[in-house]
């Protein structure tokens, strides 16, 4: 039970950490640690960084966004699984990410996860639907998000 327990604690940390520190060109560590005044070549000061505002929906009940916040999905899944997502309405998908967890310094056996980053392109009612193919499975499995764009 404890372990269950601190393997949940874990990866709600590693998710979080992922969150602060991912780095697609909106934001990321930057260049300024303890005792850096300047941002070495190819690093970006966080002054000068790009925020993003993320939403990460979970749940099935629909909810509302605005044209510049880019809203994250998960097919989540075992190793081998495959995932797609549909839309309709006005957003388009930014980046699809394959997920792979690191705990401790050695993979996490086990999850086949996929991330959609969906960036609206307007304003108006939008459905995602995203299907995992887990490879001991014939059937994917279907969740169906939905969201206003204000």
């Amino acid at each position: 039970m404890k372990s269950s327990i601190g393997m949940v604690a874990l990866l709600a940390i590693l998710m979080v950490g992922t969150l602060l520190y991912a780095d697609k060109g909106r934001g990321g560590r930057g260049g300024k640690e303890r005792g850096r005044d300047k941002p070495e070549a190819g690093e970006v000061d966080a002054e000068e960084a790009e925020v993003a505002s993320i939403v990460i929906a979970e749940g099935n009940k629909p909810f509302e966004v605005t044209e510049t916040d880019i809203v994250r999905l998960t097919g989540k899944g075992i190793a081998g699984s495959t995932a797609t997502a549909k839309i309709t309405g006005p957003a388009k998908i930014e980046q699809q990410a394959t997920i792979r967890r690191i705990v401790n310094g050695l993979p996490l056996v086990g999850p086949g996860d996929t991330e959609f980053d969906i960036e609206p392109t307007g304003k108006g009612a939008v459905t995602v639907t995203i299907s995992v193919k887990r490879p001991n499975s014939d059937q994917p499995e279907v969740k169906t998000y939905t969201f206003t764009v204000k």
